[in-house]
């Protein structure tokens, strides 16, 4: 009997077509960060069309009702006004969000309101059935999960010291610390996978997401502290704050990842789309994203003290 193939052998297609498609998405980032700030923002942007439309997908596909184009629309205008004017307005543009949908979920039930010529068939749900909580809730998790907490992402690429002396000694801070992101976030993925198929023996956490296992976590966030390290090396910042931050954007990718396997697993779908070859959907590509952008900005801001 012929031995397994490796799950590394390139002349697996999928594994090839995998390896390809994470190629270009490094290139594609690393010019993105290089060049300048604005270009970062529109990636986000971009990205966040699609994942907000594959989220509220599951979302109908579960049998909810969210207000998927105002929650879409909200999550994009979050991005846009974080791009420009930082976290300043996050508190009351995310109360006007939250209260501008509960009134369109209480007002879609009205008999008078053009259901079908709006929306179109969302669901099996019949038109004009009074909104639920379900409803409320799963609008503004969209706009959390791709809005709100991804439009922290274009900050790192702007942040700065908040002295004159370091920054004009360190004029390319923010550069640094997104490449330190992508870099922690990327090594996480790759680390989590060689190490997890190589060695991985003890489930990390059951049947949410059965191919996950303990050692492949572990790999992924000591691959991901040594990658922040080296970026750090080269960007010349504090190592143990890298190596700090590293585990910590680690961790809660992981986390995200998880988060994004559990709703899919409720929706009873293996991928929220298949518009990148190999790996799905968008929301499949970027799910440990969507937590990891807030939760380093801030450790950067009440730890590292650096400010936007």
């Amino acid at each position: 009997m012929s031995p397994d193939p490796s799950p590394f052998d390139l002349n697996r297609p999928k594994f090839r077509l995998r390896v390809i498609t994470s190629l270009v998405a490094i290139v594609l980032a690393v010019a993105l960060i290089w060049f300048a700030e604005w270009p970062m923002a529109v990636f986000v942007f971009v990205l966040s069309v699609f994942a907000s439309r594959e989220l509220y997908w599951l979302f109908e596909e579960k049998g909810y009702r969210p207000a998927r184009y105002l929650g879409t629309a909200a999550s994009l205008s979050i991005i846009v006004l974080t791009a420009l004017t930082g976290t300043k307005y996050h508190a009351p543009f995310m109360v006007a969000s939250f209260v501008l949908a509960c009134l369109f979920l209480i007002i879609r039930s009205a008999p008078w309101f053009p259901y079908q010529s709006l929306l179109g068939k969302a669901s099996d749900q019949k038109p004009n059935q009074i909104g639920t909580i379900s409803d409320v809730a799963t609008t503004f998790l969209g706009i959390v999960l791709t809005g709100w907490l991804p439009s922290y992402i274009p900050l790192l690429r702007q942040l700065q010291y908040p002295d004159l002396v370091h920054r004009e000694a360190m004029p390319h801070l923010g550069m640094g610390i997104t490449f330190l992101y992508f870099g922690a976030i990327i090594a996480t993925d790759v680390g989590a996978y060689l190490i997890g198929k190589s060695i991985g023996r003890r489930p990390l956490i059951g049947p949410l997401s059965p191919k996950k296992t303990v050692e492949g976590s572990l790999g992924g966030i000591l691959l991901a502290v040594l990658a922040a390290a080296l970026i750090g090396w080269g960007f010349h910042l504090d190592i143990l704050h890298c190596m700090a931050l590293g585990a910590v954007i680690s961790v809660v990718a992981q986390i995200s990842d998880l988060t994004e396997s559990m709703i899919k697993r409720d929706a009873g779908k293996k991928d929220s789309g298949d518009i990148i070859p190999g790996h799905g959907g968008v929301l499949d590509r970027v799910d440990s994203y969507l937590l990891s952008g807030a939760v380093a900005y801030y450790y950067l801001f009440y730890i590292w003290h650096v400010v936007y």
